[in-house]
C-alpha cells in the first residue's frame, strides 16, 4: 500500500531531526526534515502537517505566520507556559512519551491512519 501522509520536520538538533523522522516513518508516513522552516512565503505544498521543534525559538508565545501555513502545525515545546494553541496549531510538551507523537499527528490529520491528503 503506497504511503500518502507527507510529513515536514523542522529541528535544529540532527540527532532530534532523525528520531522523529524513524518514528513517523516507522508509522508509514512519508518524510522530509530541515534544520529550519523556509523563508515565508515558501511552498508547502505536497505537506500534510509540519512539525517544528519549538524549543530555541522565540519564548513570547505562537507566532502568527504558524497560523498562516496552510497546514497542520505541531509545535514541539519545552513548557506551554503562557503559550495558547491556536487554530491549526497543537502544542506537544517534550519530553515526547509512547505514541504522542504518533496521535498527535492523527489528531492534526484528522483521522485514525496516516495516510494524508496532500495528493487528493
Amino acid at each position: 500500500m503506497p504511503v500518502e501522509a507527507n510529513i515536514l520536520i523542522v529541528a535544529s538538533d540532527p540527532t532530534f531531526r532523525q528520531s522523529l523522522r524513524f518514528v513517523l516513518e516507522a508509522e508509514g508516513c512519508d518524510v522530509h526534515t530541515v534544520e529550519r522552516l523556509s523563508p515565508p512565503g515558501a511552498s508547502l505544498a505536497g505537506y500534510d502537517c509540519v512539525v517544528i521543534d519549538y524549543s530555541n525559538a522565540r519564548k513570547n508565545g505562537v507566532p502568527v505566520e504558524l497560523a498562516a501555513l496552510g497546514r497542520p502545525v505541531i509545535l514541539l515545546v519545552d513548557r506551554r507556559q503562557g503559550m495558547a494553541e491556536e487554530d491549526g496549531i497543537v502544542l506537544v510538551e517534550k519530553p515526547l512519551l509512547g505514541r504522542t507523537l504518533i496521535d498527535t499527528v492523527r489528531g492534526a490529520l484528522g483521522r485514525n491512519d496516516l495516510r494524508g491528503s496532500a495528493s487528493r
